[in-house]
């Protein structure tokens, strides 16, 4: 995407996918307020470099995707029988980044997740210790690795993710499609990612197997967008909004 867009371009292009207007402007405010977006002149919006790690992360896990060996970050908790609250905020928010629930205090990430500890804000400090490690000992099963990342779960979400990218790709040709169309479609396309990057925690092959359901429906959504992206007038207008490289990367 180009590095700032005019306002009444950003309405131009969310009205055309269901947004209204007086919607529009208000979330801009809102990410402004922030700090997720910053106006380098008076009416064009910029997303910040802290927002645009979010493809950055996204191209990591893809990539982690065919590791052949897995590093894993152990979270150990230790709260008080009376930090009941503070125990499900912390389980929440390891849920959100990923980690799967091995029980009894215990959650494990895959890959080196050591700086955690830096978004859990917590009173006690001593009550969570944070191991990086190359092995679980003894192995884990696939019923394990089921139960702790709640897979029958995540399955139903992504099943519903692969309906709405079937409706999506069913609305129309691309090759009949102008760029302002195009645009808009890519940007579903994004919110379909988006949700999928929220529910899959993308999981090493080497523990769930080469035919989980996840990495059929994110090739998909990544050819779809290749699919997109190919058939953009690069002399047309709004060719600048699109990344031309990200999704072969």
């Amino acid at each position: 995407m180009r590095k700032s867009a005019p306002a009444k371009d950003l309405i131009l292009i969310l009205t055309g996918i269901g947004y209204q207007e007086s919607y529009i402007r208000i979330t801009l405010s809102q990410m402004k307020r922030r700090g997720e977006l910053i106006t380098p002149q008076r009416g064009d919006y910029q997303l910040t470099t802290q927002d645009q790690t979010y493809v950055t992360e996204l191209e990591k896990k893809v990539k982690s995707i065919n590791a052949d060996q897995v590093m894993y970050t152990l979270v150990l908790t230790g709260f008080h029988a009376d930090h009941a609250v503070v125990r499900q905020q912390t389980a929440n928010l390891l849920h959100r980044l990923g980690f799967g629930n091995m029980g009894n205090g215990v959650y494990v990430g895959i890959g080196d997740k050591r700086s955690v500890r830096e978004a859990l804000t917590l009173d006690d400090q001593d009550s969570v210790k944070v191991v990086l490690t190359s092995a679980i000992t003894p192995t884990p099963t696939a019923e394990e690795i089921s139960q702790w990342w709640d897979l029958e779960r995540v399955t139903e979400q992504i099943q519903a993710l692969a309906h709405q990218l079937d409706q999506l790709m069913g609305q129309g040709d691309l090759a009949t499609f102008d760029n302002l169309t195009l645009l808009q479609r890519y940007l579903q396309l994004i919110d379909l990612v988006g949700a999928y990057y929220a529910s899959d925690p993308m999981l090493p092959k080497v523990l769930v197997g080469s035919d989980w359901l996840g990495y059929w429906v994110l090739r998909r959504m990544l050819t779809y967008g290749q699919q997109i992206v190919a058939s953009v007038d690069k002399t047309g207008p709004f060719h600048d909004y699109f990344d031309f490289g990200v999704l072969t990367r």
